[in-house]
């Protein structure tokens, strides 16, 4: 598994992390071997993210887990 060094997933519902954020939930969930493996040519990581998303209903759970860390640390503010 990827070790993401330095603290949680970036925020999806901040616009400049956005595509971080889908980089990191798909080097997670998505199987590959080379950096290509993520990306279909000419996508970025969002593009790439929404089509694997759409494939696997299971992940959007996993990504909603995500998205509740991030509403807790902003409630605590």
């Amino acid at each position: 598994l990827p070790d993401f060094i330095g603290g949680w997933f970036p925020d999806r519902k901040m616009p400049a992390e956005r595509e971080l954020y889908a980089a990191c939930i798909l080097m997670l969930f998505k199987p590959w071997r080379l950096l290509q493996d993520l990306l279909v040519r000419n996508h970025t990581f969002q593009t790439a993210l929404n089509d694997f998303v759409s494939a696997n209903p299971f992940l959007v759970d996993m990504m909603e887990n995500v998205d509740y860390f991030h509403k807790c640390l902003n409630n605590t503010k």
